[in-house]
Order: structure tokens, then sequence, then C-alpha cells
């Protein structure tokens, strides 16, 4: 069986912490929104002065909606997140049935009704993963979290 590690408040509180000490050092008015491992919002809070709107992206490429918000990298930081959305099913699922449903979301997936009416609809980036695909990009994608915050010395 898998275990995942997640955040408790105190946790995204602490993190909250360290960031705004970061920022207010730095003369940063930022928002700090902290996410668990679900996407679930856990903590947010903006600092007065800051602007109502996203001003980058974290991902690879400029988003299509959004043609004049530069990139991270763009702006001269080496830092992409990618962020995911997936189905998860209790571990030791008989084969035929991961394959089952794999089979299933794949279709769901290639339809144009679901890049149409949900993909594009919330300006999110198409992408398919297996199982085992998407598995691997749960736990690089936790490695990648702590490092950058270990790296911005928000976490020990």
């Amino acid at each position: 069986m898998l275990t995942r590690k997640t955040l408790s408040l105190a946790d995204a509180k602490k993190i909250a912490a360290a960031a705004s000490t970061k920022a207010q050092a730095e003369g940063w008015n930022v928002v700090i929104a902290i996410h668990d491992n679900g996407g679930n919002l856990l903590y947010l809070e903006r600092a007065d002065g800051t602007q109502l709107g996203s001003i980058i992206v974290a991902q690879e490429n400029r988003i299509p909606q959004f043609k004049d918000v530069p990139t991270f990298r763009e702006s001269g930081m080496d830092v992409i997140f990618k962020f995911y959305r997936g189905v998860v099913a209790p571990p030791g699922l008989p084969a035929d049935v991961v394959a089952y449903y794999e089979g299933l979301l794949k279709r769901l997936n290639d339809t144009n009704a679901w890049k149409e009416t949900y993909l594009a609809k919330n300006i999110l980036s198409p992408g398919w993963q297996n199982s085992k695909e998407f598995t691997k990009t749960i736990y690089d994608s936790e490695a990648v979290f702590e490092e950058t915050l270990k790296g911005l010395g928000l976490i020990k």
C-alpha cells in the first residue's frame, strides 16, 4: 500500500508565515495560496496592495487565453509547476479493473465534449496519463514542491 504525505492546516500556516516573512523582507506584495496534494485550498493570505489578477504563468508555455501573461521562465525564474487532475482508486485493484477504467477515461479524454466543454471552459491544458504514468507524476511533483519550498527557505 502506498502512503502519501499531506499538509495539515498547521503545516500550511507555518509555510505561509515563512513565505510572508520572505516576501516582506524582499518588499513583495504577494498572495500566498497553499493547496493540499488534491488541489484543495488550505490557506490563503493576500497582502495589502497586491493586485487582483495573476501576473505570471507557472507552466512551460503561455496560456492562449492569457497571451500577454509571461511564464516564470520568460521572467528569468527557472520555475515550472505541473498542476494535474486525476482519478485515484484504492491500491490492489485487479489489472482488468484498472484496464477497464483507463480505457473508459481515455475515451472520455479524447472526446470533443471533454475538450470543449471541460478543458476549454476551465482554461485547462489537455493531457493523458495511464495509472503508472500518473502515479509517477504525483511522486515527481511532490519532490519538486519539496525542493522548491526548501530552496525558498520555506521548509527545512
